[in-house]
């Protein structure tokens, strides 16, 4: 048995992560991030973090979401996301998910 992990990534300063947050992410074998979809184009305030702490030759899954009241696609896009997650743990892979915290 293996622990999927969250980590709120702070206020989107690389150096403000903490040492047990970086610590996971560098152990975990999938990273999940978020990022958002803007004009037809997918951005994320995530994965430069990931970069910044040497992350991005990890494996990393992004989920990218519409910016819309309507709720709707969103919900689709984290249930595919938990679904994902879950294969992911089924097949024996440490993961994490990864949020940015906005203060």
């Amino acid at each position: 048995m293996h622990t999927i992990y969250g980590i709120a990534l702070g206020p989107g300063d690389p150096e403000l992560l903490t040492l047990k947050a970086l610590r996971i992410l560098k152990e975990v074998d999938l990273i999940f991030y978020p990022g958002s979809i803007t004009k037809d184009q997918k951005k994320s305030f995530v994965y430069p973090i990931l970069q910044y702490h040497g992350l991005e030759h990890k494996e990393l899954k992004g989920f990218f979401l519409n910016m819309s009241y309507d709720r709707q696609e969103a919900s689709e896009t984290y249930a595919a996301t938990v679904k994902d997650i879950e294969k992911a743990y089924q097949a024996g892979k440490k993961n994490s998910d990864c949020m940015r915290r906005r203060y």
